[in-house]
């Protein structure tokens, strides 16, 4: 019996890293989502969430001088992941008028990109 014991805590995962770290200056700084094989990563600022009656989800990113649109199934199959603190959830299909500043994590999916996360990125420092 103490050795099923033994053995289920050394199969059980550990725990998930913290969502911030210090840095030198003893501030907190966010610990970004890890890419996972296959995944690539964009940064934008994500203007809109469309949600059509039918077919998938559209994440609408403004990126330099470009709009790139990614897609999801529902919107529940993407991870939103918040480090801002003025931010008021729960994610909804929506505008976000001049867009938040995002980290797109997202994967070829034919000629789209299926959205994998979306990380709302920390308020610049006024």
């Amino acid at each position: 019996m103490t050795g099923l014991i033994a053995i289920a805590l050394l199969v059980q995962p550990p725990a998930p890293p913290p969502a911030r770290v210090p840095n030198a200056d003893g501030a907190d700084r966010p610990l970004y989502r890890q890419l996972q094989p296959g995944e690539q990563r964009d940064e934008g600022l994500l203007r809109r969430i469309a949600c059509p009656g039918r077919g998938p989800v559209a994440f609408v990113v403004k990126q330099k001088d470009t709009v790139v649109q990614y897609t999801a199934p529902q919107l529940t199959s993407v991870d939103f992941i918040v480090y801002r603190k003025d931010f008021r959830g729960p994610v909804s299909c929506e505008g976000f008028g001049d867009g938040m500043p995002v980290y797109v994590t997202w994967k070829p999916d034919g000629k789209s990109r299926r959205a994998i996360a979306i990380e709302f990125l920390p308020k610049p420092p006024a």
